[in-house]
């Protein structure tokens, strides 16, 4: 292997000048499987640089993949990448934009964060641009956020959010944009209160099952992992005051814990016990929806009789929040045996 690294040295030095691009192409990706395999290489960045800069789309690939893999946020190199990435962001070239974006968010870094969010922030609200590039953006903008929270403040950011989260129609860039919501509600949800609102809504689209593409359905369920999102991010936020709302959410609530039914199928069964306890514990966690707590008990009964080890163990970590509620007391000492039982378990 020492003699290969030397050989590629020797060609990126001496030979440079008369390197066409497949040559370069080919070397570099030498050197991304040499450096894969734990070898230590500290040359031919520059090359693979020069790669980013390519009209070609196989030699950008090249380029971005080396580029992605080989080098950390804290590498000096990628300084020399910044404008190049650039051009390809803001370009009209689907291809070249995604390609620039997945860098991105792979690499990360302050300094990415503060030479290219605007531009991604440009890609993620404009209508015009296809949803297979605006859902990366969303997931390249919260790579960024989480290296600097400055970059999206509440007072500029949120109506912005808001009126994407109203328009946009495609589910895909929903599941990105909900999850950049869901990252940015993590470190301060003050000044996204607004987004609320059009959260319930496309939890209602989803429960009942309104315009979705068949493409999200998963097993028959309406994009789960969507709707898991939509309940992690209500939790952060004060039950609503306005009445249209809150009944909003509490029928949403409603439709998921008193209509969903176990069935055979393993993987259908995972998707919806992610939805069932995510409810229960958005139920938990609002002030007036004590009509929806028994159900709530009635369910983790359930599923501390199941065979599924996993499941029982989330019914009886879900089950201690509800024990701490007053009234509900009399409800949980109805599954007293089952949690006695439990003691006993094999499954430590």
């Amino acid at each position: 292997m020492e003699r290969e690294l030397a050989n590629v040295r020797k060609k990126f030095t001496k030979y440079a000048a008369t390197l066409t691009p497949y040559d370069r192409k080919k070397y570099v990706l030498k050197l991304l499987y040499i450096y894969m395999l734990g070898y230590n290489v500290d040359f031919g960045h520059t090359e693979a640089l020069k790669l980013i800069s390519a009209s070609t789309y196989a030699e950008k690939q090249v380029g971005y993949m080396t580029t992605s893999v080989i080098l950390n946020e804290r590498n000096e190199f990628l300084r020399m990448t910044i404008n190049s990435i650039r051009n390809d962001v803001i370009s009209r070239n689907e291809t070249s934009q995604c390609l620039g974006l997945a860098c991105i968010a792979n690499v990360g870094g302050r300094e990415f964060a503060d030479s290219l969010a605007g531009d991604v922030e440009t890609i993620l609200t404009t209508p015009t641009i296809r949803p297979v590039v605006r859902k990366k953006a969303a997931l390249c903008l919260l790579r960024l956020f989480r290296k600097n929270k400055e970059i999206l403040l509440a007072e500029t950011f949120a109506e912005k959010l808001t009126d994407l989260l109203d328009a946009e129609r495609d589910l895909g860039v929903l599941v990105g944009v909900l999850g950049l919501l869901l990252g940015i509600v993590q470190h301060d949800a003050v000044g996204y209160e607004m987004c609320v609102p059009k959260v319930v809504a496309i939890m209602e689209r989803l429960t009942r099952n309104v315009d979705i593409p068949p493409e999200y359905l998963y097993y028959g369920i309406p994009s789960p992992w969507l709707q898991v999102k939509c309940m992690k991010i209500l939790q952060y936020f004060p039950t609503p005051d306005d009445p249209e709302l809150l009944d909003a959410q509490l029928r949403v609530m409603k439709t998921i814990l008193t209509g969903t039914d176990m069935v055979k199928n393993f993987n259908k069964n995972n998707a919806l016990h992610a939805i069932l306890f995510e409810a229960i514990n958005l139920v938990t966690s609002m002030d007036y929806a004590h009509e929806l707590l028994n159900p709530c008990v009635e369910l983790l009964g359930k599923f501390l009789t199941m065979k599924e080890p996993n499941i029982r163990y989330l019914a009886l970590n879900t089950l201690t929040a509800l024990a701490a509620m007053p009234d509900l007391r009399d409800s949980i000492k109805a599954y007293e045996e089952a949690v006695i039982s439990s003691l006993h378990d094999a499954d430590i």
